[in-house]
């Protein structure tokens, strides 16, 4: 419940998170909150990022794997987040959101990186579908992105989320780079929601 929420304090709990939702757990109407700031990657001087993140939630061929609960970042920060939008259609913290609650969480000192293959990739999530994004935040992070020739018809790429469907933004930010190298196909392109279908975005 939202008095009673399943707390995550640590990077590993985040991903037990991930593995439940992507093996067929969509947690519907249940709270996760954070409460500690959690570090994806351990510093490393020479900037890789040694650990990739799976995204919670998927989009599949056939079916989606969907996170369907309420997630409250508590205020906290997720740092030195890596994706790879490579060989996924659905890229970000959040593979997939459905009938989702995200608030006050901030991601921040992040990369997303890949070689899209009609993929949606945001730092946040790649696909929201009537949820509510409120307070959310993306800082001091890069997204690099490129097309080889012959590339996909249908590619979004975003700081915040990549594919909204009847969403709602409010209160949210990007701040940072973001480089497409696009020779052919089709890339949306945004600082914060790269397709906005039947959603709302507000201070």
């Amino acid at each position: 419940t939202e008095a009673a929420p399943f707390l995550i304090a640590t990077a590993q709990q985040l991903a037990d998170l991930a593995y439940l939702v992507n093996d067929g757990k969509p947690f519907k109407g249940m709270h996760f909150k954070l409460t500690a700031d959690i570090t994806l990657n351990d510093v490393n001087p020479s900037g890789i990022y040694n650990y990739e993140w799976t995204p919670i939630g998927t989009v599949g061929t056939f079916s989606d794997n969907d996170f369907e609960g309420y997630f409250d970042g508590g205020g906290h920060t997720i740092s030195r987040l890596y994706l790879d939008m490579h060989d996924r259609k659905s890229t970000g913290l959040f593979g997939a959101l459905y009938n989702a609650v995200v608030k006050d969480l901030t991601i921040e000192d992040s990369y997303l990186y890949g070689l899209p293959d009609e993929n949606k990739a945001g730092m946040l999530a790649g696909y929201t579908y009537n949820t509510q994004i409120i307070n959310c935040h993306v800082t001091n992070s890069k997204i690099l992105a490129y097309f080889e020739d012959g590339g996909p018809t249908k590619t979004y790429v975003a700081g915040l989320v990549a594919y909204a469907n009847i969403s709602n933004f409010s209160g949210c930010s990007y701040s940072g780079n973001i480089k497409v190298i696009h020779r052919k196909g089709y890339a949306n392109v945004s600082g914060l929601v790269g397709n906005g279908l039947r959603s709302t975005l507000s201070d």
